[in-house]
């Protein structure tokens, strides 16, 4: 059974454009309060979810809903994206394997649109769902979908008479509400993209082709308005993005009396806002995971007279900062037909403080490099890629760059393509092929 379902998947390369629409919202069925504060959670006028009188271990529901479209659907899969430490899915398999997506539950339910014979993915050999592990949960993500396994119980649709289509699953979490543990406001995310890769989305008609339903992440929000900050907002403008990043990590690392902004606040306030592990205390345990969150959920400007660099099919692009020196630096990219396999700096700039973190969202690439110790001279950064087609493109979207003093400057860093390498821990790797006699 798991190598059908590997074969379809696998086999899902052509993209046909139409008019659907998806969407993603707290569930109306589950939430069904009257007011702000009630226990079974409210959804107010914006779709936002109040849960400011759920309790610990309630469900967190959101409905997945796909409308108009106008192929014949035969699947989907897709990468569920959720805030650590707030919310989290059954890590028990029997629960994903013994509900099959009917009743309760901290899984992924069957959707009121879906009928028929269906395979719950990800799934074993044996064709039982996959449970969440405790990495994912850590990580906030997740992969689910199905597929219809009788072709005659496929949803029929076609251009010019779109299926109305309805919810197609539900995704439940159990919620983790203490005082040290909440935020006026978290999204629950899926990855949508043009481009395929295992982070993507899929959406399959039933000639096995990948259907492009949205080059636009969806998401749905739910928090508490009672409480006074949002997670790792550091800078409290009540934005998180990769200004708060470098300032909440030293907050994290060097204490309240040391945290610049948050001398004067109650320790409840700035134990809520940057206790990122949900353990009671702000300490250097959450220093990365701050850092993570805020780059995770960057605000990215437009991507509007983007200047592109032409890439080769494969090779390593070096972002050269030219000797300058600062304490934090992000840097946003827009790729087409390009997939980044990797990302890494020198040994020798880990051992002078620096780290490195990454992260993909459809057709965005992003890091930050950190130096928790001070200012230094920024670290070369090399960039593994593979074009999709013959020649790739990638263009810079934004740059952030600030000092120890978290004062932020511009500066534009140097890209350069050179070709066939790959760069890892051990160095430099022409990647040409070599025939061996």
């Amino acid at each position: 059974m798991k190598k059908t379902v590997l074969t379809f998947f696998i086999t899902l390369l052509a993209v046909t454009l139409f008019a659907q629409t998806i969407t993603i919202a707290p569930s109306a069925s589950v939430h069904t309060g009257a007011a702000a504060g009630d226990p079974l959670g409210f959804i107010d006028g914006s779709g936002n979810l109040d849960i400011s009188g759920m309790s610990n271990g309630d469900l967190v529901c959101f409905d997945i809903i796909l409308a108009d479209f106008d192929f014949n659907f035969a699947g989907y899969e897709f990468e569920i994206n959720f805030p650590a430490y707030l919310v989290a899915l059954s890590e028990n398999a029997a629960d994903w394997q013994a509900n099959a997506g009917d009743g309760q539950g901290a899984t992924y339910l069957k959707g009121s649109f879906i009928s028929g014979s269906v395979q719950f993915l990800p799934a074993d050999a044996n064709g039982d769902r996959v449970a969440a592990t405790t990495l994912e949960n850590l990580e906030g993500k997740k992969r689910i979908g199905m597929l219809w396994t009788v072709a005659g119980d496929r949803p029929i649709g076609s251009a010019g008479t779109p299926n109305a289509g309805g919810t197609i699953g539900t995704v439940c979490f159990t919620l983790n509400k203490a005082a040290d543990c909440n935020s006026t406001e978290e999204v629950v995310m899926i990855k949508m993209s043009t481009n395929y890769s295992t982070d993507e989305d899929i959406f399959a008609n039933d000639a096995a082709e990948r259907e492009f339903i949205s080059a636009t992440n969806i998401s749905g929000t739910f928090g508490d308005p009672s409480v006074n900050f949002k997670r790792a907002d550091f800078n409290k403008d009540t934005n998180r993005d990769s200004l708060d990043a470098l300032g909440a990590a030293l907050c994290a690392l060097n204490g309240q009396a040391n945290c610049t902004g948050w001398e004067s606040d109650s320790v409840a306030d700035y134990t809520q806002a940057l206790d990122y592990n949900c353990s009671g205390a702000v300490d250097a345990q959450d220093a990365l995971g701050l850092a993570r969150l805020c780059l995770g959920l960057q605000n990215r400007t437009s991507f509007k007279s983007l200047e592109y660099y032409a890439t080769g099919k494969a090779g390593m692009l070096v972002i050269d900062n030219e000797g300058l020196s600062a304490s934090h630096q992000f840097v946003g990219f827009k790729v087409n037909n390009l997939h980044i396999e990797s990302i890494g700096i020198d040994q020798s700039a880990i051992d002078a403080g620096w780290a490195l973190i990454d992260k993909r969202e459809g057709d965005t690439f992003m890091y930050s490099v950190m130096n928790f110790r001070g200012d230094a001279q920024l670290p070369t950064v090399r960039i593994n890629y593979k074009s999709s087609g013959e020649q790739g493109q990638i263009a810079v979207v934004e740059t952030i760059h600030q000092t120890a003093d978290l004062a932020e400057f511009q500066y534009s860093p140097s890209i350069q393509d050179h070709g066939p390498q790959t760069f890892s821990r051990d160095g430099i790797k022409d990647t040409a092929i070599k025939t061996e006699k």
